[in-house]
């Protein structure tokens, strides 16, 4: 009797065990996914290179001493905005220096200004001060910089095989660090290959482009290929492997079942895909936010 007792106590845990065993797997395979959907449109699109640039100044104007003498004045802070015929340094020459420290005793008729004033040549930024005030200079030396803001360009190092997109006086957008954008044309390109890295340098003229400092590293954005009728997916909605070698999406056979289906794609932006086969319709359902991860005939629930 004992014996019996104990055996019906072991065979009911184990049919405990089982049951809730099941019922942990019936859970998993009802577990359902929340997604958010959209569905392919047809409309233009373009695909494009973005390349690397930099902001600099093609014309500088190199401020020169016109005088051998001592800085007695500096006019200008680097950053200041210039204009022609400003004046940007005062000299005083050795004879007149040598003058006032005689003058500095009994006889004053001896004294007078000796300041010679150097002027800008172009309108400009001052972007070098060479000296500082005290320093003796001679005739020619060089006292500043002042590059002119008009002449500021953007310029890319672009392979070789990218040069059949960039044609002169090609519209373009250029990518600002802050996120802004300017628009932009293909200027011209630099004759010279880079030996090692056979890149080559094109000019990219900005419109637009006030108070735009040299060296800023932005991004160029170059349109490759268009087509005025695309079918259209939003770039979330497309899943590829690791080697971006295949491609699928998630489409909805109803409002709580998606299954993976296989796809080519053509044209790629940073917002969408083209998607080349099959021939969806602008009644599919795709799974835009909520498919990674997803398996063929998985359970959704759509939130959006």
């Amino acid at each position: 009797m004992k014996y019996t007792v104990f055996g019906i106590i072991l065979m009911l845990f184990a049919s405990c065990s089982r049951q809730n065993a099941g019922e942990d797997a019936d859970k998993a395979v009802q577990s359902i996914t929340p997604v958010e959907i959209t569905s392919p449109v047809n409309g233009s699109m373009s695909d494009y290179i973005t390349l690397n640039a930099t902001s600099n100044f093609l014309r500088k104007e190199t401020i020169k001493s016109t005088a051998n003498g001592y800085i007695t004045e500096i006019r200008i802070s680097i950053g200041d905005n210039v204009r022609r015929g400003d004046t940007l340094f005062l000299l005083k020459t050795k004879e007149a220096k040598a003058l006032d420290n005689l003058s500095s005793g009994s006889n004053t008729k001896l004294s007078f200004s000796g300041k010679i004033p150097v002027l800008s040549t172009k309108d400009g930024i001052v972007s070098i001060i060479m000296h500082q005030k005290g320093d003796y200079v001679q005739d020619g030396d060089q006292l500043a910089t002042v590059a002119e803001q008009k002449s500021l360009v953007f310029l890319i190092d672009a392979p070789f095989e990218f040069h059949k997109y960039l044609k002169k006086n090609k519209s373009c957008k250029i990518l600002l660090p802050d996120g802004s954008q300017l628009d932009a044309v293909i200027q011209s390109d630099l004759p010279v290959m880079d030996v090692n890295n056979q890149t080559q340098n094109f000019v990219i003229r900005p419109i637009g482009s006030d108070n735009l400092p040299e060296g800023l590293i932005a991004r160029v954005k170059i349109e490759t290929d268009q087509k005025s009728n695309a079918l259209m997916l939003p770039k979330a909605a497309v899943l590829t492997d690791e080697k971006e070698e295949n491609f699928w999406v998630m489409k909805l056979i109803n409002d709580s079942l998606a299954v993976k289906v296989p796809v080519t794609i053509g044209l790629q932006n940073d917002e969408n895909k083209e998607i080349l086969t099959p021939a969806f319709s602008a009644n599919d359902r795709i799974i835009l936010n909520g498919n990674y991860g997803l398996t063929d005939t998985a359970k959704i629930k759509i939130v959006k």
